[in-house]
């Protein structure tokens, strides 16, 4: 774990000279949490720290939703918050890639005014010092960092374990209550009722049976209703209607 800790060490140190970042309390965050969470923080907490980046980017702003764990200063993130400042305003979290498109906007509206009001002055002399070239580096190494991680292939703890299969109990749960719930329901019924007449109106009477007994064999062959109720009522209803799209319905 001590190698993970000094190569994590090398890598922020050459990406803080390439961005003219500190990085030596993110260095102190990346080995204090290592520490205490183990692997899983570079394997799936610095991940996901680059999902919540990644959405802020394609969103234009960081939202207060994003980097949970993570002490914030202003709206961004302390961890890795020299980079982050080169990419996001940290007063509002809004993306600097954002407003410059605002200020280009700004100065095409205002042309041959002497003044731009003044929130819209702010946000022009707030860029008129960014660096882009440092901006679009700072973003792959927020990238690097973080996603480098991610695709080691290590066992799961016995916790994690315990939780997904939890998990994925309480959604089998779920779906068989709602499944109950759908066949219980006699609202539900009316309204497919109504819906099954609206097709019948629109294939016509004829196809319209030939397409409900192909439905129901289909649903009977694929046993997806075992051990219900359910069965023999739709058999009989496949004999019934199999013999009136046979022989044309009565009247």
């Amino acid at each position: 774990m001590k190698s993970l800790t000094v190569f994590c060490h090398v890598v922020l140190d050459e990406l803080g000279t390439m961005c003219h970042v500190s990085t030596l309390r993110d260095y102190k965050t990346v080995a204090k949490r290592i520490e205490d969470e183990g692997i899983s923080f570079l394997t799936i907490t610095l991940p996901a720290f680059a999902k919540d980046f990644e959405e802020g980017l394609e969103h234009g702003r960081i939202g207060d939703n994003h980097f949970a764990g993570f002490s914030k200063d202003g709206k961004l993130p302390k961890f890795l918050g020299g980079f982050l400042a080169n990419v996001f305003d940290a007063s509002t979290g809004v993306s600097l890639l954002d407003m410059s498109d605002q200020a280009t906007y700004f100065r095409k509206v205002v042309d041959g005014q002497s003044e731009l009001p003044a929130e819209q002055a702010a946000i022009v002399k707030r860029l008129a010092d960014v660096d882009w070239v440092r901006t679009v580096d700072s973003i792959r190494a927020i990238r690097q960092f973080t996603l480098m991680f991610a695709k080691i292939k290590l066992p799961t703890s016995d916790v994690r374990n315990s939780q997904a299969l939890a998990n994925y109990l309480s959604v089998e749960r779920y779906n068989k209550e709602l499944t109950a719930s759908f066949l219980d329901d006699r609202d539900l019924t009316k309204i497919s009722l109504r819906a099954m007449k609206r097709l019948e109106k629109f294939f016509g009477e004829e196809r319209f049976l030939g397409l409900m007994v192909k439905f129901i064999t289909a649903v009977l062959e694929a046993g997806i209703f075992p051990d219900t109720d359910l069965v023999p009522l739709l058999t009989d209803l496949e004999v019934t209607l199999s013999s009136i799209s046979t022989s044309g319905p009565k009247g």
